[in-house]
């Protein structure tokens, strides 16, 4: 998901109750769920929000229930840590 420009597809409600429906863009997709994040904390609620990437032809609903507004930094690069420590192993087959 790196050097990739992200859209998401958002609908949402304001404090205020008023629906909203926007596209946001970034270069980085662990920027753009901090993002949504901070709108949580802020009293926004999210309804949708599809994820995808410039260039490509689907995109992808992400799970909102998620987006709680609490920081998903720390826990994604903690993923991304594991991830790749799982790469580097050997399989034994």
């Amino acid at each position: 998901m790196k050097n990739e420009i992200v859209l998401l597809d958002v609908t949402c409600l304001t404090p205020q109750k008023q629906l909203i429906k926007a596209f946001c863009t970034d270069s980085n997709f662990e920027t753009s769920l901090e993002t949504l994040s901070q709108l949580v904390r802020m009293g926004w609620t999210l309804i949708s929000v599809d994820y995808s990437c410039i260039g490509r032809d689907s995109a992808l609903p992400l799970p909102i229930e998620a987006i709680d507004g609490s920081s998903l930094k720390e826990p994604m690069k903690k993923l991304e840590q594991e991830w790749m420590l799982l790469l580097k192993k050997k399989r034994i087959w």
